[in-house]
């Protein structure tokens, strides 16, 4: 014959294993959760650098390298801005430029792109600047 005490949880065992319970799947779901913000902030950042590096690529080639201001945004929404500035290098007195040296050599340019973007409507405006020279054969 069995005892009493032996025929079951009590019901204090059952709501303690319910909050136990509980706690894991919500424990769980906020890993997830956060997971997947992180995925989406690296998939944005990605798209951002891309842009950039578009941009300076087609800088020289579908954009004139003339002194100015360039600004659009790509078809995911991500707004750039590319400032293309003349290059002064440093005067270095050791060695006179020849005339027929400033004739012959390329025109450089400061070339900067700015991208900005968001990553949701409560978050604050994120940007990256990528920099570099570009050279303008001379004619």
């Amino acid at each position: 014959m069995r005892r009493q005490a032996d025929q079951g949880f009590t019901l204090l065992e059952v709501i303690v294993a319910l909050a136990i319970a509980v706690a894991s799947v919500t424990s769980l779901y906020k890993i997830y959760a956060v997971g997947w913000r992180g995925v989406r902030l690296a998939e944005l950042d990605s798209a951002a650098i891309e842009v950039a590096k578009s941009q300076i690529a087609t800088t020289g080639a579908e954009t004139p390298l003339v002194d100015g201001t360039v600004s659009g945004i790509s078809p995911n929404g991500i707004a750039w801005t590319s400032e293309i500035r003349s290059y002064e290098p440093p005067n270095d007195q050791s060695l006179p430029p020849s005339p027929s040296a400033q004739a012959k050599a390329p025109k450089a340019f400061w070339v900067r792109v700015r991208v900005t973007w968001k990553d949701g409507p409560s978050r604050p405006e994120r940007s990256l600047e990528l920099e570099t020279i570009k050279l303008k054969a001379m004619q």
